[in-house]
């Protein structure tokens, strides 16, 4: 099948599911996380791009000689983490809940979306939360940041602020997500 096809099976489907629960569903899907809706057939493309993410088709020694870690999910390292490390994320999803966000949890981060539109990912590496911003790591330089944009998963939402043990933090993130909100 062409992406064209892809496209309009996966719209269909999401279009009768959707009158099934009376709520739109796209961006709840497993694939979603790979959405670009900047592309022309954006569904076709994330599914495409979670399957390659996903392959079934290997078999779990095959798995097993190719990671030769265990990667973990973000739950799994959330329920992990240092209880101050959870206190920063309960915040921050109260802040995403205060301005009106919707967040879902994926295995690698939590995608943050307003409008439909991904503004912002959540992640965690070794006990250290990130936020990861649709915005120019250039353009609002009043807080610390870092510039992800060399990493694939965080071309989209490359100004990351790291929450580290300052409150500062917290304080930087209502106020860009707040900004990300108004534009």
């Amino acid at each position: 099948m062409n992406k064209k096809e892809i496209q309009n099976d996966l719209d269909i489907k999401k279009w009768l599911e959707s009158e099934t629960v009376n709520r739109d569903l796209c961006g709840t899907y497993p694939f979603c996380e790979f959405c670009d809706k900047s592309l022309k057939f954006p569904c076709a493309e994330a599914y495409d791009e979670y399957l390659k993410e996903n392959d079934n088709s290997v078999t779990d020694d095959e798995k097993k000689e190719k990671k030769s870690y265990l990667v973990l999910s973000f739950s799994e390292k959330l329920e992990k983490a240092k209880d101050e490390t959870k206190e920063k994320y309960a915040k921050l999803v109260q802040i995403f809940d205060e301005l009106g966000f919707k967040h879902r949890m994926f295995k690698r981060y939590v995608v943050v979306r307003y409008n439909g539109e991904v503004i912002a990912k959540v992640s965690i590496t070794r006990n250290l939360l990130r936020l990861h911003l649709n915005m120019n790591p250039n353009s609002f330089n009043e807080f610390k940041h870092f510039d992800f944009s060399e990493y694939k998963c965080y071309e989209t939402t490359p100004y990351t602020i790291k929450f580290d043990t300052k409150k500062r933090c917290l304080k930087a993130a209502k106020i860009l997500l707040t900004d990300l909100k108004n534009q």
